[in-house]
């Protein structure tokens, strides 16, 4: 006999029914969330790698920009260059006029002097009276003095000489204007013999003659210089007329700073490289009694006195008596007699940095308009002779000096080595507090060698102005520059403490990036993938090599794999409850079906077991109860497979 409680039809139609349902669905659920994730990663890839090529893109163009303001800067102070050096030049030249232009006006004076009938008159009286009576002072020289005096003591006081002599031709000085302890000496065998009026006297019983400055003793002591010419009568030669030279013209002459500045000055220097003129700069020891007074300190004996002195005229930059590096242009006098060089000068640092009516540097001003931590103008000796922040390697030698060995020193001897652009990549810099430092550097270039570098220290802020702008990426995400050490080249979004500029090259151990992405990068190679990052946690990663000028860095934009997993992860939970709320659904509709299928099903099985049981045999016939068995067959048949 057939039970319905062995032919549980209802829940297994359900069964059925929720199987044929949730299989596709799970399936399509599974499909779809496996491709939503790869989808939802690559595109984070997509993203970061977009983020790491505009950043490469940025720095690439931070550093072609500093190469530009440094080309803009290199130009602009060769114009300067050129502008100060024709300014001297043309300082020298007029300066060099009047000097020779003073002398032969002196050599002039002594000419038409030497020949006038009353200097002839006035040397044989008042030598006849000095010969006569013995010497000076007595009543014939007196009268003889009194008589032409006045009119040679006007003429020296007219033409602005310091003295005035009459010499005899046997080299008594008869008559000086000044009345010093050379009047009534004899400069043949006297003590005077080997002064420089001395040495005047005997070269110009022949001719006019200029006696240099050296030290003369009846002018205390003094620096003199001498002017003089034969006085002849019915051509023979009675004696000479002599001039002292005064300082004060020959000063007045140079000492006119015109369009000078503070720094420039002009001035002359003998053969023995002491002063023939005043300095402005140096009043102390260079001036022309003080040179000759200390010679040890008042020497000139420099590039431009050794070259002028040999005959060269030339302008460039050179180191001055005082150890400062100036602009010098230098050249011989042709002044007969003499063997001097005049030379104008000027410091660099104002010849090359221009100041404005307020006082503002100029280069100073550039500095900090373009956001520059500091701008050098550095000699091609290495000397550091213009800084806009003054720091400690101000006025030091970046070739031997103290700072020599850092980074900027190392730049500084590498572009006057090449003649080209270079950078000195970030290293711990003394004169900056120690910090890391970067700088970028290049050669003014003039005749084919370096006249000066121009280098700026750049801004760490200006750097991470790029690196920190984080647009897009999310809570975790963040791009940052290491050196080819490993260590950071900007400062970490997420790890401010250790993995800073700063902090890595103060404590390599824990500021160093050693991850696969930094190694790969440093390596050439440009890629994305999941990586471990500095921290140690899973981060999506997309690195590349940055090539600049001196240095190899590496940029990495990361992301932290959790944050990019929480949409994907948000996602299956989505499709887990929709799946869920389906599947309820499903359950109901089988549910239904399986009731409006079982329902028949049961009775046609009810029917046919009454009909084995022969409780319907009286009301069908014979053929009817044939038919039916075969249905009760049938319909148990289905029963039997559900």
């Amino acid at each position: 006999m057939i039970s319905l409680n062995n032919y549980r039809i209802g829940p297994r139609l359900i069964v059925l029914f929720v199987l044929m349902g949730l299989v596709p669905l799970t399936l399509t659920g599974w499909y779809a969330a496996k491709k939503s994730s790869e989808a939802l990663m690559a595109s984070s890839f997509n993203q970061l790698n977009a983020v790491r090529e505009i950043k490469k893109g940025q720095i690439e163009r931070f550093f072609a920009e500093r190469q530009g303001d440094l080309g803009v800067l290199v130009e602009t102070v060769n114009t300067l260059r050129r502008e100060a050096f024709s300014k001297l030049n043309a300082v020298r030249n007029i300066k060099k006029n009047q000097i020779e232009g003073y002398f032969s006006e002196r050599f002039g004076d002594i000419k038409v002097l030497s020949g006038n009938r009353h200097v002839v008159q006035a040397l044989e009286a008042i030598n006849q009276a000095f010969v006569t009576e013995g010497g000076i002072g007595r009543s014939g020289w007196t009268q003889a003095v009194a008589e032409f005096g006045p009119w040679l003591e006007q003429y020296g006081k007219e033409y602005g000489y310091y003295d005035l002599f009459l010499i005899s031709r046997n080299g008594d000085v008869v008559y000086t204007v000044g009345k010093e302890k050379d009047l009534g000496e004899n400069l043949i065998k006297g003590s005077l013999a080997t002064s420089s009026l001395g040495r005047m006297f005997n070269k110009a019983l022949t001719t006019s003659v200029l006696e240099d400055f050296s030290p003369y003793a009846p002018s205390a002591g003094e620096p003199a210089a001498f002017i003089g010419a034969p006085i002849k009568k019915d051509g023979q030669v009675i004696g000479v007329v002599a001039l002292q030279i005064s300082l004060a013209g020959i000063d007045k002459v140079m000492t006119d700073r015109s369009g000078m500045g503070k720094t420039g000055e002009t001035y002359l220097v003998g053969p023995d490289k002491l002063m023939r003129s005043d300095s402005f700069l140096d009043p102390t020891n260079h001036t022309v009694n003080a040179s000759f007074a200390n010679p040890d300190k008042g020497k000139v004996d420099t590039d431009a006195a050794r070259d002028g002195l040999s005959g060269k005229t030339d302008s460039r930059v050179i180191r001055d008596y005082n150890g400062n590096p100036v602009l010098s242009a230098y050249a011989p006098l042709a002044i007969s007699g003499l063997q001097w060089v005049i030379i104008a000068e000027i410091d660099v640092a104002e010849a090359f940095s221009p100041v404005d009516e307020q006082g503002g540097e100029f280069f100073k001003k550039y500095q900090e308009m373009y956001g520059y931590y500091d701008l050098f103008l550095i000699n091609p000796d290495g000397y550091v002779f213009y800084s806009a922040a003054k720091e400690a390697d101000y006025q030091t030698n970046m070739v031997d000096g103290r700072f020599a060995n850092s980074n900027l020193g190392n730049l500084v001897r590498h572009v006057l080595e090449t003649g080209r652009f270079s950078l000195a990549d970030f290293s711990p810099y003394q004169p900056s507090n120690n910090e890391p430092a970067a700088f970028v550097a290049q050669p003014v270039i003039s005749n084919g060698k370096p006249e000066l570098v121009v280098a700026l220290q750049l801004s760490l802020e200006a750097i991470n102005g790029i690196m920190q702008q984080r647009e897009g990426m999310g809570k975790t995400g963040e791009s940052y520059l290491i050196g080819s050490d490993k260590l950071m080249r900007s400062d970490s979004f997420l790890d401010p403490t250790n993995h800073t500029v700063k902090a890595s090259f103060a404590n390599p151990a824990k500021g160093a990036v050693d991850t696969d992405g930094a190694r790969l990068a440093l390596a050439g190679t440009r890629d994305a993938k999941i990586i471990a990052d500095y921290n140690g946690n899973d981060v999506l990663s997309s690195f590349t090599p940055i090539g600049l000028a001196g240095a190899t860095w590496a940029l990495l934009s990361e992301i932290d794999l959790a944050e990019v997993k929480e949409p994907i992860n948000a996602l299956i939970m989505a499709i887990v409850i929709t799946g869920g709320i389906l599947s309820v659904i499903i359950g109901l509709i089988a549910m239904a079906v399986a009731r409006s299928i079982s329902a028949p099903l049961v009775d046609g099985v009810q029917f046919a077991q009454q009909i084995a049981q022969g409780n319907l045999t009286a009301h069908i016939d014979l053929n009817q109860q044939d038919e039916l068995g075969m249905l009760a067959n049938a319909l148990r048949g289905m029963v039997e497979k559900l």
